[in-house]
């Protein structure tokens, strides 16, 4: 029998497991800059942890009584209002349910004690909280089928390294700072999504909307944003396209390039979450140079 809850802390969200997942009340902390006010008041409370806080949990122990006459009909009014709160979005009960208990400890004991905040203020923090992983576990399984099908395009070498798709290693990119090079995966807009319907539709299997797809992308704890990045220029065969004014500077070969929109992605991420794998074989000099002398052939 479960008779206590568990606190679980670490720096990823348990969705290798739905399973676990939807048994958690996911809080998630992404701040990473305090202002001066913000850091004095935890260290306000750095030194209040150090005397204990048991005298709040003898206070909230007196209230037993009435927490067992009253919780469950409140728990039940509760979950409703949740319910109805978010009637457009898709709901998992258990998810419901565990929230729905912070929500009704809060409405048993709202008159009894000062909390510091009020019910509109707890109601719309659980709201976006449930969405939040309502999205999170969805996402998980949705996605798993996007990322796989990129997989085998790039298997199939319908993906180009450095054309399609780039795994960069940085210490800063957009606002977040790594303390070693961090491989970031940079995916051309233009067309991806296009390659992986496309992808779909020949191993059989169904897609999911674009619209959808950008939505369950840019909710995912692995979506670091959207930046320009500079890509590299193939035909529709694999082969590198000549930047001509460039190679006739430099007296040899140069691949033409473009710079445009693209998703970032934290790569570490997606190899734990999907057992990715985009990282190519190096091509060794002989095939870059049997390839360059079939395009100066070709032209």
């Amino acid at each position: 029998a479960v008779d206590s809850g568990i606190i679980i802390t670490g720096q990823e969200m348990p969705t290798k497991d739905p399973a676990l997942f939807s048994r958690c009340i996911f809080l998630t902390f992404s701040k990473s800059n305090f202002t001066s006010e913000e850091t004095a008041d935890f260290n306000k409370l750095e030194e209040m942890r150090k005397s204990g806080f048991t005298h709040l949990t003898l206070e909230l122990l007196k209230f037993r009584p009435k927490m067992e006459v009253e919780y469950q009909q409140v728990f039940t009014d509760a979950k409703r209002e949740l319910q109805d709160g978010l009637r457009n979005t898709e709901q998992t009960d258990r998810i419901m349910k565990n929230w729905s208990v912070l929500l009704a400890v809060y409405n048993v004991l709202k008159d009894e004690l000062d909390i510091g905040f009020d019910h509109d203020a707890i109601t719309n923090f659980i709201k976006q909280a449930v969405k939040r992983q309502m999205i999170s576990v969805k996402t998980t399984d949705e996605l798993a089928s996007f990322w796989g099908t990129l997989q085998y395009l790039f298997s199939e070498n319908q993906l180009f390294p450095e054309g399609h798709f780039d795994v960069n290693y940085t210490k800063h990119v957009l606002g977040r700072n790594y303390d070693d090079p961090h491989p970031v995966l940079y995916i051309r807009k233009s067309g991806i999504i296009e390659k992986y319907q496309e992808g779909c539709r020949h191993i059989g299997g169904k897609f999911i909307p674009k619209e959808s797809l950008l939505f369950y992308m840019e909710h995912t704890s692995y979506y670091l944003g959207s930046k320009k990045w500079r890509f590299k220029v193939f035909d529709k065969n694999g082969y590198k396209v000549q930047d001509e004014a460039e190679s006739m500077k430099a007296g040899k070969f140069k691949q033409k390039e473009c710079s445009v929109q693209a998703f970032a992605f934290d790569y570490t991420k997606l190899q734990e979450l999907y057992d990715l794998d985009l990282m190519p074989e190096p091509a060794s000099d002989e095939d870059d140079a049997v390839q360059q002398l079939e395009l100066f052939e070709k032209d």
